[in-house]
């Protein structure tokens, strides 16, 4: 049995190990063997990671399969990990990415802009601070070329709120699509349109 185990070393960046147990009578064994090469030097600071995610995929032209990570700093840091080595990073003090999410074909982020001049008691809920986020998109198929200069801006600010629901689209069709009409919200879902009324805060069924 094995599993992939992450360390996030004193030297800025992420180590991946694959973990080997094994029993053999009443003892038990657990085997690291590094993954991937570490980049010996980087200039950036020392931050804690806050999220990460990863996909692994085959190519079918090379018939080979691989793997790519996402790691968000709380400093506002991206690192790109293509096959377990790190290959690209990205910080900006006034367009900081905060958020990353996947579904089965992209990596979307979310960057503040302006974020040097974030306050504390600033609500990041108010329409106001909500157009200050920026989103980008770049798909997997970037693979060690995936960075901030390889990527979209989207200028739909719904297409955040879209990427949990492709990723699981294939097994679990909460809703087919969904349409915004002036003040009206219209969901189709089985056999149903649900209409909802954003400036009344009614849902009518049809």
């Amino acid at each position: 049995m094995s599993a992939i185990v992450l360390e996030d070393l004193e030297t800025r960046q992420i180590r991946f190990l694959r973990a080997f147990y094994s029993e053999t009578g009443t003892q038990r064994k657990i085997n690291l063997v590094q993954l991937g090469v570490m980049i010996t030097k980087t200039n950036m600071s020392v931050s804690p990671l806050i999220k990460y995610r990863s996909v692994a995929k085959y190519d079918e032209n090379l018939k080979k399969h691989y793997q790519i990570s996402i790691v968000i700093r709380q400093n506002g840091r991206l690192e790109v990990y293509s096959d377990f080595i790190l290959v690209n990073e990205y910080i900006n003090p006034v367009l900081q990415c905060v958020d990353v999410d996947t579904n089965f074909n992209e990596f979307y982020f979310k960057f503040v802009k302006d974020s040097h001049t974030v306050k504390p008691t600033d609500d990041v809920n108010s329409e106001a601070f909500q157009e200050r986020f920026e989103y980008r998109m770049v798909r997997h198929i970037w693979r060690n070329k995936i960075s901030f200069n390889t990527s979209k801006l989207k200028k739909n600010r719904s297409c955040w709120g879209t990427v949990l629901h492709k990723r699981i689209s294939g097994f679990f069709r909460l809703y087919t699509q969904v349409l915004n009409f002036s003040m009206f919200m219209l969901v189709s879902h089985r056999n149903m349109i649900s209409v909802f009324d954003m400036s009344q805060g009614a849902t009518q069924d049809a």
